[in-house]
Order: structure tokens, then sequence, then C-alpha cells
């Protein structure tokens, strides 16, 4: 018989495992192992802090007996409250903007923020100090007296613990363990503790004037040690240099997480405040007392909660989702099976922990029990509030915290009067428990993250944990799509259809320079995790105010002045990537999407429909339309001959013939990013100079559109994929023409010409020579007019036709009455838009009449 050494479980084996688990923990480098390290020493410095916490508050209380502790508790939880909203939410704010300018390489932002950041809480902190002081003077008469030198003294407190506070949100983001965590956790405690002992010692007395002075001291102390060390590393780390103040973006950030920190403190505090105006301080120093051993158990999600939040704002700044789904499925176990243990074990030693402040505060026994119910309610969510603030849904987690503190002040006033002490905890432990669950909807409908922590199959949202295969969608804004653009345009070069319009070149330009384009989103499905993750499909929607007043939930795929709505998909598993993408509509209230022009004879198309055939999806077709398509073998000259009516054809070789005899007439195209400039520019000066500028519909007189086109031009062209063709007549353009390409597949984006030469058809003319130039170049295989049905010019010239469908899909089975109303209200507007274009046709046709044969893309009009 032989044994392997993997099977030793002695002492020796054992220690060996032990001393390997543990130096695999201190060397592992990845961002997981970060994490973990960082949750470890929050774990540490928390258990140190809960330790050092805990005897101080069992000493100040049999020091200062229960009158004076009651008041003591009664005030601080006062300074608490004022301290976290004086400090603007700028400490939390730090987690954000410090990775972010640090992600970016803004470097001026980042010195901005970290000059500004103490200054801008700190001086309106000391004068409303001030003001609060002279209030309570004047207005502060009877029982509450008792309480006014205690106050006094705590307003004192009050700007100096801000500042600590901002110092620690810094030191935080920049993983300063000892700064950030030791320093709050450990120092300050510390200090009061040995600045108490001292007051006692000395024979002054253990008051609560004297307790709250040395507090006083000890946030002072520390804030200076803090302050000190922290600049000295800052001016190491952050070389000198220019300095920007973003303050209007860092106060939108801010104040929703300040109104977060507000109603979180209020949560914690309003059962002793609304206890205040029931019973005396001696039952606060008993609640107080059982509110700081359930505080030996808060220890761990609000440890997490703080070495977690600025790892969620990196992956946000990369656009990693898939990251920070890891990060949540971790920082959920981390925080709730901790929190359960610790809860479990108060709960056991409840009673004798009490007794240690005194013989009758084991009384107290019932208020451990319900709010350390109301923490595991709250941990099973994780850091669920980090996440959404990290996110830029601040003002959704300002929300449900003020629903929160709103619950609990009426739960509060409720419960009591009838249950006293009990019924101040029960309405906590209601109000968390409500909270995590609004939390945990938001974070789902949000962020695609289900942050539940009885649901680990969802907790790396579709990304299956574990399987490098699985599918996740997500929902990027134009700054998260930018970040991604490289994978974009690699989906784009292997798209199963192509679709110049979803690009990233011209859609990202769509988004920076169109009206409403900052309100876009990037529908993108992902393959597999981490950094092996890739890009497997894609599509820009528009945003959901510009759809029926946001009273339908429905979203629209977006034009960018094109007409083809077919999404980005990769050829490998397109049905799951379809799917996906209308289940990430889904998670975020969506009942349906609509594709205004989808191909019906396309591999997407037809993918789509065994989707809605396999799952049960209701789709609605709204209406088909055909538009001329250049797709032939023949040679271009050969196939204008072909195609083209004998009569019109002499026609246009006669135009040709007179207009020559004008100058010189020369065709050429320009493909380079030089000459794309230049006879980009001479389309606007057309354009902006015949019947569309005096209309008011030139893309001059359009916001953005100009710039739109000009970037997206010069984008493509360096790829290759965009040309301009031009008809000039003695080096002058009489007409333009512009062209993008995807694929094998070219789209003749728009036409101008010059009304000075109208009578000879330039833009007529300039259509025929791309035919020919299109044709002749074995690079493209068709072409696509994005043309309206039944166009009076390009119809004539091009007469292959291409299919396109308007429909709406719903994204879960069944639809409801929400996707019918959609439906219906989809068809009012396609027969609205159809007679708009019916009426803008027979002008167009009228204008031709007259001699103005412009070519004039009406797709363009209908993209707009």
């Amino acid at each position: 018989m032989s044994f392997r050494s993997e099977s030793l479980v002695g002492p020796a084996g054992a220690a060996s495992h032990a001393v390997r688990r543990t130096f695999a923990f201190v060397t592992d480098g990845s961002e997981a192992g970060a994490a973990r390290r960082l949750a470890a020493s929050a774990f540490l410095a928390r258990v140190f802090n809960a330790g050092i916490g805990f005897a101080t508050q069992i000493l100040l209380a049999r020091w200062m007996g229960d009158r004076d502790y009651g008041i003591y508790a009664y005030v601080w939880v006062w300074l608490l409250l004022a301290g976290g909203i004086g400090s603007l939410g700028l400490p939390v704010a730090a987690l954000k903007f410090i990775p972010d300018y640090t992600a970016r390489g803004d470097m001026a932002g980042l010195r901005g923020f970290l000059r500004a950041a103490r200054s801008l809480a700190l001086l309106p902190c000391m004068g409303g100090a001030l003001l609060a002081g002279l209030v309570l003077a004047i207005v502060t008469h009877g029982e509450g007296t008792a309480y006014l030198p205690v106050a006094l003294i705590g307003l004192a407190v009050l700007p100096v613990y801000v500042l600590m506070d901002i110092q620690t949100g810094i030191a935080r983001a920049y993983d300063y363990v000892d700064l950030g965590l030791a320093a709050d956790y450990l120092l300050r405690p510390a200090l009061l503790l040995a600045f108490s002992g001292l007051v006692w010692l000395s024979g002054l007395g253990g008051t609560a004037v004297n307790v709250m002075a040395a507090t006083l001291a000890s946030v002072a102390v520390t804030a200076l040690v803090q302050g000190i060390v922290l600049q000295r590393r800052l001016l190491v780390r952050i070389p000198p240099g220019p300095q920007r103040l973003d303050l209007r973006r860092w106060m939108e950030v801010s104040w929703p997480l300040l109104i977060v920190t507000s109603f979180t403190l209020l949560l914690g505090s309003t059962d002793i405040l609304v206890l205040k105006l029931f019973v005396g301080p001696e039952e606060i120093a008993l609640y107080f007392a059982a509110t700081k051993i359930v505080a030996i158990a808060s220890f761990v999600s609000y440890g997490v909660s703080n070495t977690s939040a600025h790892r969620f704002a990196e992956h946000m700044a990369l656009a990693d989702r898939a990251g920070m789904a890891d990060l949540a499925a971790q920082t959920v176990r981390w925080t709730f099976w901790p929190t359960l243990g610790v809860a479990l074990v108060l709960a056991l030693l409840g009673a004798p922990l009490l007794s240690l402040f005194g013989t009758h505060f084991s009384a107290g026994y019932p208020i451990v029990a319900i709010l350390g119910l109301g923490l595991v309610l709250g941990a099973a969510v994780g850091p669920a509030d980090r996440a959404l603030a990290m996110a830029d849904h601040g003002r959704v987690t300002a929300w449900i915290y003020g629903a929160s503190f709103v619950a609990n002040l009426f739960l509060a006033l409720l419960l009591i009067p009838p249950l006293g002490l009990s019924g101040a905890a029960l309405a906590t432990a209601l109000a968390t428990g409500l909270r995590a669950a609004m939390l945990y909807g938001a974070a789902r409908s949000r962020l695609g993250l289900d942050m539940f922590v009885l649901s680990p199959a969802r907790l790396r949202t579709a990304a299956a944990d574990g399987n490098a295969d699985a599918l996740s969608a997500e929902i990027l804004r134009p700054e998260e799509a930018e970040r991604i653009a490289a994978e974009w345009r690699d989906l784009a070069d292997r798209a199963l259809e192509p679709n110049v319009f979803y690009t990233p070149e011209l859609a990202l330009a769509g988004m920076r320079h169109l009206p409403g384009g900052g309100g876009v989103r990037l529908v993108a499905v992902w393959r597999g995790t981490g950094t092996g993750r890739r890009l497997v499909g894609a599509l820009p929607i528009l945003p959901a105010r510009r759809r029926y007043l946001n009273v339908l939930p429905v979203r629209r795929a977006a034009g960018f002045y094109g007409t083809l709505s077919t999404p980005l998909v990769d050829p490998d598993r397109p049905g799951e990537t379809l799917r996906a993408m209308l289940r990430a509509l889904a998670r975020h209230g969506q009942v349906g999407l609509v594709l205004p022009f989808l191909h019906p004879d396309g591999t997407v198309a037809a993918t789509l429909d065994e989707i809605c055939a396999r799952d049960g999806l209701q789709r609605a077709i709204l209406g088909t339309h055909q538009r001329a398509m250049l797709r032939s073998p023949l040679p271009g000259g050969q196939y204008i001959r072909a195609t083209l009516e004998t009569r019109r054809r002499k026609e246009a070789d006669r135009q040709r013939r007179r207009l020559a005899e004008e100058g010189e007439l020369v065709f050429r195209v320009a493909r380079g990013p030089d000459e794309i400039a230049a006879a980009f520019g001479a389309f606007i000066r057309i354009e902006a100079a015949g019947w569309k500028g005096r209309a008011g519909t030139a893309l001059v007189h359009a916001p953005g559109a100009e710039a739109f086109f000009r970037e997206a031009a010069l984008a493509l062209s360096l790829r290759g994929e965009f040309r301009i063709g031009t008809l000039s007549l003695d080096g002058l353009p009489v007409a333009v023409g512009l062209l993008a390409e995807h694929g094998r597949r070219a789209f003749y984006v728009k036409t101008a010409y010059d009304e000075n030469f109208a009578r000879f058809s330039p833009g007529l003319l300039l259509t025929l020579d791309l035919t020919a130039h299109l044709l002749d170049d074995h690079g493209i295989a068709d072409a696509d007019s994005i043309a309206v049905a039944d166009h009076p010019m390009i119809d004539r010239i091009w007469t292959e036709r291409f299919a396109v469908t308007s429909i709406v899909v719903a994204t879960r089975p069944g639809g409801g009455a929400a996707f019918r109303a959609a439906v219906a209200m989809e068809r009012r507007r396609e027969q609205a838009v159809s007679r708009l274009k019916r009426i803008r046709l027979k002008l167009r046709r009228s204008r031709q009449s007259a001699g103005k044969d412009d070519h004039n893309k009406s797709a363009t009009e209908a993209g707009a």
C-alpha cells in the first residue's frame, strides 16, 4: 500500500498547508487577491476598533454613570449625523473621482480635486457650527440645559471630524490602509480612551462635558497626524503640475452621495433621536450600549464597502462590467457570511456583554437580537449601494435611502410608544430590510447585477460562474462605449451583416455631436469574463425619454442619419447574442425593442425569427418597403446601358455633353483623409447654397450634424471605408456624393449639387459616374441607396431592391398589455411618418420637374 504525500493530515501537513495558503494570500497579485487583502485588513482594523471601542464604551458608561453617558451618547449621535452631512459627500466621491482621474490620466483634474476637497467642506462646516452654537445658546432652556455645554463642545469637534473624514476617503482611494482604516478605527478610539482615562485619573470627574472635551482632543490629534502623513505621500505620488477645478461635476456626483450618506446616518440615528421624545437619558444610555454591541457585527459590511467602492469605480472607468460582476459576487459573500456569524455569536453572548456596562444593562438583550437581525438583512445584498453610487446611480440610491429613512421614522413613531426600546429596534430592523430589498432591485435593473447572497447562479450576471463561453449583456453610456472602441471595431470587422451606421467611427461621432446623442446607449454583449472576454454583439438605442414622453417602456434602435437597424452580431451563436440583448433591455424594465429598418431577408432577421418562435417572444411587423440597391456582375457602363431607359440615357448623355461645353468636366473619387476633408468642405458649401440652405435643412443648420459627418467621414477614411465622388467643372465641384462602406457594402449617404448648373442635372450625372465606379470596384459587392421606396431618381438607375421591415420585438415571453400598447403607438407613428414621406416626395418631384434633380437622400432626413 502506498500513500500520496498530499494525503498527510498530521500536524506537519496541516502546518505546511496553512503556510502555503498564507503565502498565496499575501503574494496574490490579482485584483481579487488585492480585494481580499484589503477586505481582510479592513476586517482586522474593525476587529481592533470593535475591541477598543467596546472597551472604551464600557469604561465610559461606568465612569460617567447612566445619565451623563446617555447625554454624551445623544450628542455624539448628532455629531456623527452633522459630520456626515457637513462632508458634502466628498469622502465617498473621492472613491470615485481619484480612480477615475487616474485611469484616464487626467492629472490636472486629480490635482484639483485633492486640493479643493478638504476646503470645500471645511469652510461651510465651520460657519454652520458657529451658527448652530449661537442658536442653541439662545433657544435652549429647561431640561435641555444639561445637554448644552456638551453640544457646544461637540460643535467644536465637528469641523475637525469632517476634515478627518475627507482625508480618510482620499486615503482609502489610494489603498492606504494605515491612514484610511487604522487612523479612524484604531488611533482615534485609542486616543479617546487614553484622554478620557487621564481626565478620570486626574480627579476632574467622568462627566459628559469632560469626555466630549477628550473626544475633541482625540479627533484633532488624529486628523493632524493623518493629514501630515497623507500630504507627504501625495507629494511623492503625484508630480506637480496644472490643476483643474471641476466643481460642477464634483457637486453633481457628491450631492446624491451626500443624500445617501445623510440618510444612512439618519437610519442609524433615527431610533435614538426619536427615543428622546419618549424616554430619558438613562433609557437612551441602555439603548446606546446595545447598539455598540451590535456595531461589532456592522464592521464587516462597513469595511468591505469602503475597500470595494473605488474598485467598482475602476471597473466602471474601464467599462469592465464583467469584472464588476465578479467583484460584486465576491463582496456579497465577504459581507453576508461573516456578518451572519458575528450576529449569531452576539445573539448568544448579548446578555453577558451588556452586563459589562452595568448590571441593569442586561435588560437591553432583546434590542441586540432585533438589531442583529436587521444587520443580517442589510448584509444580504452586500455593498449594493456603493456599486450603484460608483456607477453614477447615486440619485437612485439617494431615493432608496430617503424612502428607508421615512419608513424608519414612521415605524419608530408607531412602535416606540407601545413597545418602548424594542419598538425602536424593530423599526430600524424593518427599515434596513426594506432598504436591502430596494437596493437589490435597483442593482438588478440598473446594473444587471443580482446582488443577493442566495442567488449565486446570477451573481455574475449572465456570465455564469467559471464558464468562459457564457454571455453577459450590459447597457453602456457613451463614455463607456468609447472605452471599448477597439473591441467594438473588432466586432464590426467580423459582423454577420454589415451596417456602417453602427460602427464605432460613425456611432460614437453621433453620440458626441448629434442632439440627444449623449442619451444614446449601447447594448453590448460579451462572451467570457475578465481579460479573455470578447464583444459579440452591439446595438445603439435611443434614450427612453425621447419615446412617447417616457410613458411606454420601449427602446428604439438609433439612426445616426441612416436607415438601417441591423445589430452588429458575431457569426458564432448569433441567436444567443440577440437573446442576451433582449434580456438586458428586460432587466432595465423595457418591454419591447423597435428595429425600424431591419432587412427581413438577412441572417440577423432570420435568427431573430427563430429565437422569437423558440422562446415565445411576440413580434409585430409595422411595415415593409423596398428601396433601390446596386448589385450586378455587369461592368459599370454595360449595367447603365442595360437598366436605364434609352430615352433617359440619351438625355443624360446630351446633358453631359452640354455641361462639358462649359469647361473641363472631371469625375474624381476622394479616398484619403486629406482628400476627404477637402471634398467634404465642398459638399457643405454646395448644400448650404442650395434649396436646403434656404429651407434651413442643410447640415450647417442642423445642430451638430456637420461636426458629426466630418468626424465620421475622417475616421472611416483612415480605414479606407469612406469615399466622396465629385463632378467638377474647371476644378470647381458642381455635384458631390458621400459614400460610406462596411464589409463589402457601400452606402450612398448624401449628395448635393450646384443649382447654377441645375439644367444639366449634375446630381444625375454624378450618380451615373458613381454607379459605374462602384460596379468596377471588385472590393464592393453591392451598394445600399438607403433611400425611400419609389425614389424618383435612384430607382430608375439601380434596379435591384433591398427589402426593409420595421418590427417591434418583445423582450420577455408573453409581451403583455404594455407591449401591445407600444405596438399600437408604433403603428400610429409609422403611419404618420409614411404620410410625411409621401408629402416630401411630392415636393421633391415638383422641384425635379422644375429642373432640380438633386439626389437628396430622403433616407438621411428619415434617419435624422
